[in-house]
């Protein structure tokens, strides 16, 4: 399998891909928060036209003191719908919530 990084701002994955590796960073100020102390780390994807959301536990890329989540696609079925999905980070390295931006990308179909 091979392994393709997913880093912000995002590129075009393909309908029921796997093995993508996806990167977000969460930053204050322009700064990666330290999440080295959350117990809750998330990626959350928002299918195309509200028709699902799908959260996913994610790993830190590192430590955590990055601000960096990651999570790898182990399903075909996970991309199952064409268009554009939106994509957010989120962990509570503090007991509060904090978010990355939402980015977008597009899911496109194989030939």
């Amino acid at each position: 399998m091979t392994e393709t990084t997913f880093n912000l701002p995002v590129d075009d994955v393909r309908m029921n891909e796997k093995g993508r590796k996806f990167i977000i960073t969460l930053t204050k100020d322009g700064q990666p928060i330290d999440l080295s102390g959350a117990t809750v780390k998330q990626i959350v994807f928002d299918k195309p036209e509200r028709n699902g959301v799908v959260a996913v536990n994610a790993d830190f890329y590192t430590d955590g003191t990055d601000g960096k989540l990651t999570y790898t696609v182990t399903s075909n079925q996970f991309f199952d719908i064409l268009g554009v999905w939106q994509i957010q980070g989120r962990a509570n390295p503090t007991g509060k919530e904090v978010y990355s931006k939402v980015e977008e990308f597009r899911v496109l179909d194989n030939l």
